[in-house]
C-alpha cells in the first residue's frame, strides 16, 4: 500500500534555470560537473545542453528537495529571449576568468535576460579559477555588487565551487517561485 503522505519523485518541485555566457567559457562543463560529476578536458561545442540535477535541498524555514532543469544558451543558438527565459526561475551568467571579453559580455547577457523578464534572479560566475585569472576578482565582485547580482567563482575542471553554484541557484529559484506565488495569491 502506498502512503499518500510520503513524498514521491513527482512531489518534488522542478525549477527551470538557464546558464548563459559567451562561447568557450565552460557552461557545458559546469553543467556536466554539477549533474554527472565529470569533466572532459577537450573542448565541448554544445548547442544547448539540457540536464537535470535532482535532490537539491532548499528552503527558508525547512529544507525541501527540489529538482533543477538546467538549460544552456549560447551566442550561436539564438532563440527568442521570451521563449528561452519563459518559466525560468533563475539564471547563471558565466564568464571565463582568463578572458576579459567574456567578462564584459556579462552586461549584455544581463540586459538580454532582464529585457525578457526583469525580475529573474541572477548569479555571475567566474569559471576556470584553476587557471591564472586575468580578470581581477575584485573587479568582478564589484560589478556584481553594483548590479545587485550574486557572484561566485568555480572550476569545472576541479569541481571547486560547482555544487555551491547550483545550490545557490536552486535557493534563488525557490525564493523567486515563493515570491511569485505570494504575488498571485495577493492578486486573487
Amino acid at each position: 500500500m502506498i502512503d499518500e503522505k510520503s513524498p514521491t519523485h513527482d512531489d518534488k518541485p522542478i525549477y527551470k534555470i538557464v546558464v548563459v555566457g559567451d562561447t568557450q567559457v565552460g557552461k557545458t562543463s559546469l553543467i556536466r560537473r554539477a549533474c554527472e560529476n565529470r569533466f572532459d578536458a577537450h573542448r565541448i561545442e554544445a548547442i544547448g545542453t539540457s540536464l537535470r540535477k535532482e535532490n537539491i535541498l532548499v528552503g527558508l524555514t525547512e529544507e525541501v528537495p527540489v529538482t533543477l532543469d538546467i538549460y544552456e544558451s549560447t551566442d550561436y543558438r539564438r532563440v527568442s529571449p521570451q521563449i528561452l527565459y519563459a518559466d525560468v526561475l533563475a539564471a547563471v551568467m558565466v564568464y571565463d576568468v582568463t578572458s576579459p571579453v567574456s567578462f564584459f559580455g556579462l552586461y549584455r547577457w544581463k540586459q538580454e535576460i532582464q529585457r525578457a523578464y526583469s525580475t529573474i534572479p541572477l548569479i555571475a560566475v567566474g569559471n576556470k579559477n584553476d587557471l591564472t585569472s586575468i580578470v581581477p576578482m575584485s573587479e568582478a565582485q564589484g560589478w556584481a555588487t553594483f548590479e545587485g547580482i550574486r557572484f561566485m567563482n568555480a572550476s569545472a575542471a576541479t569541481g571547486e565551487g560547482v555544487a555551491e553554484i547550483f545550490q545557490q541557484t536552486a535557493q534563488l529559484a525557490y525564493e523567486y517561485q515563493d515570491a511569485l506565488q505570494n504575488q498571485w495569491s495577493y492578486l486573487r
